[in-house]
């Protein structure tokens, strides 16, 4: 599957591959897929859909750019940190992030968990709200300083395997 995000700050447009089980798409939610902001990838402005075969939304892939020296700072915690200053929805939990491709020259790639302490939804309106996680698959590159987060649903079958696996084949162009 491959996904396209535009320009973002000083960072160029740019395109991620990764594999989807058969049947998936990921929409632009102008292209009529539809989820609450409450959802996956809350909060980001870059954000696609993921559908599964019935049309059902499962998740998101979402990206931003990144702050250079961040990164040469804090490390991966640099890189992800628009995706964990949000108020109730931390798309990237540092310590639950296992990297999964060397450390290379131009990307790096693992898998964690997006972190749901309450949905704004749910809060706002005084019902009962329980925190959860969602698998996801984080990956970053280094010569135009943007990540991807592709979080999905914890009710897919194996969606912790499954962000495993995105994380392990994700590529940049």
């Amino acid at each position: 599957m491959k996904v396209t995000f535009p320009t973002a700050g000083s960072a160029s447009a740019f395109s991620v591959n990764f594999v989807l089980p058969e049947g998936w798409t990921v929409k632009a939610e102008t292209d009529g897929a539809s989820a609450s902001l409450s959802d996956f990838c809350a909060g980001m402005d870059m954000r696609k859909l993921i559908l599964d075969e019935n049309g059902n939304c499962v998740g998101a892939a979402c990206a931003a750019e990144y702050d250079k020296q961040a990164y040469e700072t804090d490390g991966v915690a640099g890189v992800y940190a628009a995706a964990t200053l949000m108020n109730h929805v931390r798309l990237f939990t540092e310590s639950n992030y296992h990297a999964v491709s060397e450390a290379s020259a131009d990307f790096e790639s693992g898998w964690t968990s997006a972190y749901h302490e309450c949905t704004p939804n749910d809060w706002t309106v005084g019902k009962g709200f329980h925190a959860f996680e969602n698998p996801a698959a984080a990956a970053f590159t280094k010569d135009n300083p943007v990540f991807v987060i592709i979080e999905l649903s914890n009710s897919v079958d194996n969606a912790a395997g499954l962000a495993a696996y995105i994380a392990e084949n994700i590529r940049f162009e």
